[in-house]
């Protein structure tokens, strides 16, 4: 049987409306990093048929979910999952690896590849939903490091999920956040301001913080037009 998340069925339609909120140019590359069940990226892709959505995860387990999802429900502007760990931002995808635009054998790119090939950002943005509280802190600091990274100047990177704030944790995520580092010490909902801290060492700047649900915040941030101090 095919995961399912009831949360991501929750939270789609909030998730496109956001997107959309970016203003990602037509013919736009988008990557999300740990796609999970596919939920989102299928959501997002129907509804955005302008962008070309590249999914990714870092289990192969969840890899499988995401192929057999696509098989289900084929999408011309999603390309083939990838395996990518968010914390190594040197396994992310690059032009043409994922590209259906592109020959199977990449000896020809398509235009929007071909230009992003020779720049150092090639992504107008990166997507990464419910995933920096179940993983290790290598993985959110490498998720700001790949956006500043591969984006190009003026991409967006959008974070959706459960965060702490000030060293202060919500009342009613106490218990989470206990259950949370019960299962793996190493997780636990991370601080706005720390990730803001290494967002902008990425040349990436907080364009938005809003909470469009209870407990979760929608975090926006932009790639800078030019390095930090420049």
């Amino acid at each position: 049987m095919m995961l399912h998340s009831q949360v991501a069925d929750q939270n789609k339609d909030l998730l496109l409306a956001a997107v959309r909120q970016l203003s990602l140019p037509s013919g736009g590359h988008v990557l999300e990093i740990a796609s999970g069940t596919g939920q989102h990226v299928t959501h997002l892709a129907a509804g955005l048929p302008e962008l070309t959505f590249h999914p990714s995860d870092v289990n192969t387990h969840m890899l499988a979910t995401l192929r057999k999802r696509l098989a289900d429900e084929p999408l011309n502007n999603v390309c083939p999952p990838r395996v990518a760990d968010a914390a190594e931002p040197d396994t992310w995808p690059v032009p043409g690896d994922t590209c259906r635009t592109c020959s199977p054998d990449r000896t020809a790119r398509c235009e929007a590849c071909r230009t992003r090939a020779h720049v150092p950002g090639w992504l107008d943005a990166v997507l990464c939903i419910n995933m920096t509280h179940v993983a290790p802190p290598e993985s959110w600091r490498g998720l700001l490091t790949g956006a500043g990274r591969w984006l190009r100047p003026g991409g967006a990177l959008l974070l959706y999920g459960p965060f702490q704030r000030e060293g202060r944790i919500p009342a009613n995520l106490e218990t989470f956040q206990q259950r949370l580092q019960q299962e793996n010490p190493s997780w636990g909902l991370r601080d706005v301001s720390e990730l803001c801290e290494h967002a902008e060492s990425c040349g990436l700047r907080l364009e938005s913080d809003t909470q469009p649900a209870p407990n979760q915040s929608l975090l926006v941030w932009r790639r800078r037009t030019a390095d930090p101090g420049s």
